[in-house]
């Protein structure tokens, strides 16, 4: 029943036929992470990262509330929390058996939390144990053209992500916005638009089309874009910089070498 609830969108009717479940049941890790799954859906992350806790405390050995944790932590921008309930599956579940995905999970948590040595690590673990998955190709890739570290395999490395995955927007600007750190802004300005097609709604691929229109000398389209990127409700360190651009423009960047 909860299955179905879940497949159906109704994730409070989910939640309550999950709970259900008894502590003591083998299911039961897995109704925890489906209850937490539907509280997270219904916006209380925070109620879902108790529901998990319980679990994990009510079942200590098995990795399946402890993922979905750092899963959770991850998406709401708790970095360096993702990181130690990460660090805690692969103490359970040992790195042979550890899924590509958790290794790109833990990667992409250990970037964004500042930490990219390490990341670089289980971003490549996540590459060499599946080399055809897109957002890994894509992560890696962007994150080497970004930082100017071996620009030529990075920028192959998000291209190849593009060709298995060219209706995802978010790849296609990834192409798109290597393109403009690069300083091929008419290139750029191709993949950004695609991307935007793709995803109409999304804030900062309206910023970065903005910026790749303006270093292509198309300004008043890039204010355009700007002022798009603003009226869908940009992020909140988003906001200032945009307003800047709207009134300043953009200052030229200095293309990764």
């Amino acid at each position: 029943m909860g299955e179905l609830y879940w497949q159906a969108q109704q994730y409070e009717l989910s939640a309550r036929a999950m709970a259900s479940v008894p502590l003591d049941h083998p299911f039961a890790p897995a109704a925890g992470v489906q209850i937490a799954l539907s509280l997270e859906r219904m916006g209380r992350p925070e109620e879902a990262e108790k529901i998990l806790l319980r679990a994990i405390a009510n079942h200590p050995n098995d990795p399946t509330a402890t993922i979905a944790l750092g899963d959770i932590l991850r998406s709401n921008e708790k970095y360096e929390q993702a990181v130690g309930a990460y660090d805690r599956a692969f103490e359970l579940l040992g790195d042979e058996k550890a899924s590509w995905f958790l290794y790109y999970s833990r990667g992409a948590s250990l970037e964004q939390a500042g930490f990219w040595t390490e990341a670089e690590i289980d971003l490549l673990a996540a590459l060499e144990r599946a080399p055809d998955q897109p957002i890994v190709l894509n992560h890696l890739g962007y994150s080497w053209v970004d930082r100017g570290l071996r620009l030529k395999e990075g920028l192959e490395l998000v291209r190849t992500a593009v060709d298995l995955s060219p209706g995802n927007g978010f790849i296609v600007d990834s192409l798109g916005w290597a393109h403009f750190r690069l300083g091929e802004y008419d290139t750029a300005v191709k993949y950004l638009e695609r991307a935007l097609e793709l995803e109409p709604e999304d804030p900062t691929l309206h910023e970065h089309l903005g910026d790749a229109y303006w270093m292509a000398n198309r300004k008043r389209e890039a204010r355009f874009q700007w002022q798009h990127a603003l009226d869908r409700d940009a992020a909140l360190d988003q906001v200032e910089k945009i307003r800047t651009k709207l009134s300043d423009g953009l200052k030229h960047p200095e293309p990764v070498t």
